[in-house]
C-alpha cells in the first residue's frame, strides 16, 4: 500500500508540473515569394510555398526584401484553385495583397510577421566548394570573388572575401569561413542555407553564421 501510495504521489507531481509547463510559441509566419503578378480588380497577387507558421485573411504582413518593407493585409487565399482562410506551413498558395501597388512584390521578397525578418547587405559565413564530379569547379576561387548566392530559390549578387591570410579555397574544401557583402538587401536569417551558383551551374553551399548591420 505504502508503495502504491508513493507511485500515485509521483504521477500527480508530473502532472501538476506537465500542465505547469508552458506551451511553446508557433513559428512566425514566412513564405519565399516565388512569383508576383497583378490582376485587375483584385490587386496584387504573390505566390509561393508557406515556410512556416501560418497565415489567415485579414492578417498583416510585411513585404521584406530589395526594396524598402512595405506592410500590406492579406485580402484573400487560394490553394489548388479554391478560396480558403488559412493556409499553413507546407501549402503552395497564391495571396492576394491589399494595400500594394503592381511592382511592390517581387520574387527574393518573403512576405512575414511584421517584425521577423529583416535584410542585410552583409553577413559572415562558412562555404564548402563542390568539386567538378559534384557538378562544382576544376579550379580555386580567389578573395573577391563575385558570385550569385541563392536563398529559398532566389538570387542576390554579392562578393566573397577570405579571412586574413587565405589566398585561394580549392574545390573540395569544406568549412571556410568568409564575409559575403550583397549589391541589394536580403532577407536572410542566422543559420540560413544557401547555395552558390555560377550562372545555371551549383559550386557551392554555405551556411550564415553571422549577420552585420
Amino acid at each position: 500500500m505504502r508503495l502504491l501510495l508513493i507511485i500515485l504521489a509521483v504521477l500527480t507531481a508530473i502532472t501538476a508540473a506537465s500542465a505547469q509547463a508552458p506551451t511553446p510559441s508557433p513559428p512566425p509566419f514566412l513564405l519565399a515569394v516565388e512569383d508576383a503578378f497583378y490582376i485587375a480588380g483584385r490587386g496584387v497577387v504573390a505566390t509561393g510555398k508557406v515556410e512556416r507558421g501560418s497565415i489567415k485573411t485579414g492578417d498583416t504582413v510585411e513585404i521584406v526584401g530589395s526594396k524598402p518593407t512595405k506592410t500590406a493585409t492579406i485580402a484573400g487565399i487560394e490553394m489548388s484553385r479554391k478560396v480558403v482562410s488559412e493556409a499553413k506551413a507546407g501549402d503552395q498558395v497564391g495571396v492576394i495583397l491589399r494595400g500594394t501597388e503592381k511592382g511592390d512584390v517581387e520574387r527574393g521578397q518573403v512576405l512575414a510577421k511584421p517584425g521577423t525578418v529583416k535584410t542585410y547587405t552583409k553577413i559572415k559565413a562558412t562555404i564548402d566548394l563542390f568539386q567538378s564530379h559534384e557538378g562544382g569547379r576544376s579550379t580555386p576561387i580567389f578573395d573577391k570573388y563575385r558570385s550569385l548566392v541563392y536563398f529559398r530559390g532566389a538570387g542576390s549578387s554579392g562578393i566573397v572575401s577570405f579571412p586574413a591570410g587565405v589566398a585561394s579555397i580549392a574545390p573540395g574544401q569544406k568549412g571556410t569561413a568568409v564575409e559575403i557583402v550583397f549589391e541589394k538587401p536580403v532577407p536572410v536569417e542566422n543559420g540560413q542555407a544557401f547555395t552558390i551558383r555560377e550562372s545555371s551551374r551549383t559550386v557551392g553551399s554555405g551556411k550564415v553564421t553571422a549577420l552585420i548591420q
